[in-house]
């Protein structure tokens, strides 16, 4: 029985040939593209894309800390920023974690590049609240805003005290992978 490679251009199959019987292959179609050359059908697979919002995935995520001692610079009693920084860090990946369980092709989502703008200082003992937004899909890329605001242990008004931009990139082992997935417009 005689055999044809197909290539398949789509997904974790690019660009590899796959060998099927000749009486397996369906008849030529849009998607596909006879190479007499090499004795090949190159067919483009349909986009599993899947198109989230704010009803079918979760696209946010709230966290919060109390400002501890150990947070703390020991000249002055305010946050040090790796402190604040980590703890961003952890409420942005729990909010990329939540979005990849709808993907079905990547399993987890590690830091690539952060930006956080400090506006004011948060002292020993403030509650800090943390929000997470994914407000950009890439290929590969998700995009997360973040903000924080303190509440000093003896007022209940927030205060605005720190901004950042988190990009995730998602993997599957130890492999960048489309996550096939984009935000509704």
């Amino acid at each position: 029985m005689s055999e044809l490679a197909i290539m398949l251009r789509e997904g974790s199959f690019n660009n590899r040939a796959v060998l099927v019987p000749y009486d397996f292959i369906p008849p030529l179609g849009e998607d596909m593209i006879e190479d007499t050359d090499t004795n090949r059908i190159i067919y483009n697979l349909p986009s599993r894309e899947i198109v989230v919002n704010s009803e079918n995935a979760e696209l946010s995520f709230e966290s919060n800390f109390t400002v501890m001692p150990q947070d703390c610079n020991y000249t002055q009693k305010v946050v040090f920023g790796g402190a604040m920084l980590a703890q961003l860090d952890i409420t942005a990946a729990a909010c990329v974690a939540r979005l990849l369980r709808s993907s079905g092709t990547a399993e987890s989502g590690v830091t690539y590049k952060v930006s956080v703008t400090f506006h004011k200082p948060s002292h020993c003992g403030d509650i800090i609240f943390l929000t997470a937004k994914i407000v950009e899909l890439r290929k590969k890329a998700i995009v997360v805003a973040m903000e924080a605001h303190k509440e000093e242990r003896h007022s209940s008004e927030r205060t605005h005290v720190a901004t950042g931009e988190f990009v995730f990139v998602s993997m599957k082992g130890e492999n960048y992978v489309h996550h096939h997935l984009s935000l509704e417009e």
